[in-house]
């Protein structure tokens, strides 16, 4: 058996290095990260500091919708994976609450439908709301 000349011993060796290289990047672009599961919390950021409840509905996937205490939560799933959720809170306030995420890097898009103050009556402009993570 005859050796090979050190040149071309080196040449395969890089070729297998170049190789082993671009497998391993091919790798890491097809294999994606496992959901996270989880709880976020949520507030409501509103110009007044009395709301009385809000009216939400909630695009994505949601498993569960958690008021924070002083806080009453009524859910309903409709069809197409849209959640309506009601917060009232029992003393006028900030509006908060925790939603549970199949995954936590997927974050829901929340729409305002309505905000009522402390007594009960609907506030003016909704553009004024958002939803903060």
């Amino acid at each position: 058996m005859s050796e090979l000349p050190m040149c071309t011993v080196r040449r395969i060796q890089r070729s297998l290095f170049v190789i082993l290289l671009t497998a391993s990047a091919a790798c890491e672009r097809t294999t994606s990260p496992a959901p996270r599961a989880g709880v976020v919390a949520a507030r409501l950021v509103s110009p007044h500091s009395d709301d009385g409840a809000a009216y939400l509905e909630i695009t994505g996937r949601v498993d569960s919708v958690m008021a924070t205490a002083g806080t009453l939560v009524y859910t309903e799933q409709t069809s197409g994976g849209i959640m309506r959720v009601l917060l009232i809170r029992e003393t006028p306030g900030p509006i908060q609450f925790s939603l549970r995420l199949a995954d936590r890097s997927q974050r829901p898009t929340v729409r305002v439908l309505e905000v009522a103050d402390g007594q009960d009556q609907p506030r003016g402009d909704l553009n004024a709301y958002r939803l903060e993570y």
